[in-house]
């Protein structure tokens, strides 16, 4: 029999809470998120564990651990046999495009009194941590042209100085010679 709550109830109030915030969370976080449970399958995840995983258009359910890239299956195994959190292993994934994916990975099993029991995966895309390098040191390679250019300017500027001050002074002892327009 299905039962249908009341908003107004306390218990009603918490629930859809929790679904709202489950809602916001899933579709803002920028990390990749997905638990596995213990037979393998994948119970629950982000779009965008999903894109990254390159299982955006699976059917929902038919993903599971063994369908995941061998790198990614051996740091689930280990959280699930160890019992403990592997905390950002940095993997490549290849695609099926050839472009190499990197991936920090953390796997934390959701419980410890069950071993063998379900692994929640975070996945954290560093290639925008790539670009971001990349953008700070053209950045601090056209700082340090634009200082070594400004530096240069005023090395010229030392140096016009007294050969303007000369021609002054020549143009006022000699306002009258052949080249003093």
């Amino acid at each position: 029999m299905n039962q249908v709550m009341s908003t107004n109830s306390p218990q009603a109030g918490a629930s859809y809470e929790a679904c709202r915030f489950g809602d916001a969370l899933q579709e803002r976080v920028v990390c990749g998120l997905f638990t596995v449970d213990a037979r393998g399958g994948i119970v629950a995840s982000t779009p965008h564990a999903m894109e990254l995983l390159g299982l955006r258009g699976a059917p929902s359910g038919a993903a599971t651990a063994a369908s995941l890239p061998p790198p990614l299956q051996t740091v689930i195994r280990e959280a699930q046999d160890g019992g403990r959190p592997v905390i950002d292993r940095a993997v490549v994934l290849s695609s099926a495009g050839g472009a190499a994916a990197g991936l920090l990975i953390t796997a934390v099993p959701v419980s410890r009194a069950a071993p063998d029991g379900g692994v929640a995966v975070l996945l954290k895309d560093l290639s925008s941590l790539e670009k971001l390098e990349s953008d700070i040191r053209r950045l601090d390679r056209l700082a340090s042209i634009g200082t070594l250019s400004a530096s240069m300017a005023h090395e010229i500027k030392n140096a016009m100085v007294p050969v303007r001050t000369f021609v002054g002074l020549l143009l006022e002892k000699h306002p009258d010679a052949e080249l003093a327009g």
